[in-house]
Order: structure tokens, then sequence, then C-alpha cells
């Protein structure tokens, strides 16, 4: 989907693009113009990046610290979760084991493969 969102966008873009030539040239100087001033904000405006240079690397480690706090929670979590097995010859057989509201029948696979002996 976002495929084709790609496309649409592209499409108008071209759309929009002039055709004659003298329009072309003042597109293209308008382009130059606005990138050229992008591109020298910080040396026009040195106190306001420095500004932001500072508030992006307070949400960088306020990034940091959020992402540490999360994978500390999930590694606690993890570790104090009981341990299941993961093969199903062990279904059934842990009486003990929590299972939630299932039984034993939600617990055994509905559908075997045919049996290999039947097929000679």
């Amino acid at each position: 989907m976002s495929l084709f969102r790609i496309l649409f966008w592209l499409a108008i873009i071209v759309l929009l693009l002039p055709t004659d030539n003298q329009r072309q040239e003042q597109v293209i100087g308008t382009v130059t113009a606005a990138f050229e001033r992008a591109v020298t904000f910080c040396d026009r405006n040195p106190s306001t990046c420095a500004e932001a240079s500072q508030l992006w690397a307070t949400f960088v480690r306020k990034a940091e610290f959020g992402i540490d706090l999360a994978s500390r929670m999930i590694r606690e979590r993890m570790a104090s979760a009981p341990q299941v097995g993961t093969g199903v010859s062990q279904v059934g057989f842990e009486p003990d084991r929590e299972r939630g509201t299932l039984s034993n029948a939600d617990l055994a696979p509905q559908w075997r493969g045919p049996n290999v002996r039947d097929t000679y």
C-alpha cells in the first residue's frame, strides 16, 4: 500500500511541474535558493542551532533511558515467568503447570498425518 502512496505523490509532483523553459528555470532557481538557505541555516542562526543541539542531546538521553528501562522490565518479567517446555510431548504430562482454562483436549493436536503403515 505504501508503494501506491509513493507513486501517487510522485505522479502529483510530476503533474505540477511546468512545461515551458522559462517556468522551469524559475522553479530550478527557487529550489536552489531554498536548498541553500536550508543548508546555511546554522551559519545564519548559530544560537538557534546550539539550542536545538542541546534539545536533541536531551531527547537522545531520555530515549536511551526509556529503552533501557523497558529492556530491564522485559528481562525481569522474562526471568520471573515460569519456564514452559516447548515440545509437544510435554503437553498433559505436567499436572501442576499453569495452563489457565485449557484442558487436555484443548491442548491435544486436532489433526495427525496419515499412518505410514496404512499406506502400504
